[in-house]
């Protein structure tokens, strides 16, 4: 699939992409309504610019509250948005599972896959407030991120991607796209191997995999997720489908 020439609104914001015209039932998504993002923090003057531009109402924020106060949004960003927050506390979830081992590419895998699983099975409300807070007109144009815009986001693009009808191939191509975009950090895990890094800093698609295959052990299927743990039912997803798609 190649990559509308749009898809990146802003280069000075890395992972920050528009999710408009990825093929979904009865069309294809609204440009200029959705964006998925890394943190949104920059004190370029251009960019600050740029991103005012988009008119986001409503930023969705994933990142945990240490997070946050690491990189603060930008105070004249939040003036015009309003912000909310489903704090995902992956740290948490690594530190638990590293339990003084020494990382290997491989053990870092199994990590980041497991990540996958408990965002899908302790983590259920986070999503459930994100597909909420699309059901409000009123919050479009709305982005929602994390620090990456890799793991945490990349689920909930893809399961809004899957709860609207796209294809699995499509909600792959966009996952992957943060290989393409994201500006991965330099001072971060300094100390592991290349091969550690690059399981922590790539959005794989085994880790994906492993959310789908929970939520079809756990749930029947994406779908079923989807429907009957995050809220959004079918009279909903219409509600959903006739403010996104075109």
């Amino acid at each position: 699939m190649t990559a509308h020439p749009l898809r990146r609104p802003i280069p000075g914001i890395s992972n920050l992409r528009d999710l408009g015209g990825y093929t979904v039932q009865g069309g294809s998504l609204r440009w200029h309504t959705l964006y998925r993002s890394n943190e949104i923090s920059t004190t370029d003057t251009d960019t600050l610019s740029q991103l005012q531009t988009l008119g986001i109402r409503t930023l969705f924020d994933f990142r945990d509250d240490k997070q946050k106060q690491k990189v603060p949004i930008d105070a004249s960003f939040r003036t015009k948005t309003q912000i909310i927050a489903a704090p995902i506390s992956v740290s948490v979830l690594i530190r638990s599972a590293l339990s003084g081992e020494k990382l290997t590419g491989t053990s870092a895998r199994k990590i980041l896959a497991d990540i996958y699983r408990s965002l899908v099975l302790d983590h259920a409300d986070a999503y459930k407030l994100f597909f909420n807070s699309i059901l409000d007109p009123n919050n479009f144009p709305l982005a929602f991120c994390c620090v990456a815009g890799k793991d945490r986001t990349g689920l909930a693009a893809a399961l809004l991607l899957t709860a609207l009808g796209a294809s699995r191939e499509t909600v792959f191509d966009d996952y992957l796209l943060s290989n393409k975009y994201w500006e991965t950090p330099t001072d971060v895990l300094r100390e592991e191997s290349d091969e550690v890094r690059a399981a922590v800093f790539t959005a794989n698609t085994h880790y994906l995999e492993a959310a789908f295959a929970t939520m079809s052990e756990y749930y029947g299927s994406a779908e079923s997720f989807v429907q009957n743990v995050l809220g959004l039912n079918p009279a909903r997803r219409e509600d959903v489908l006739a403010q996104l798609v075109a």
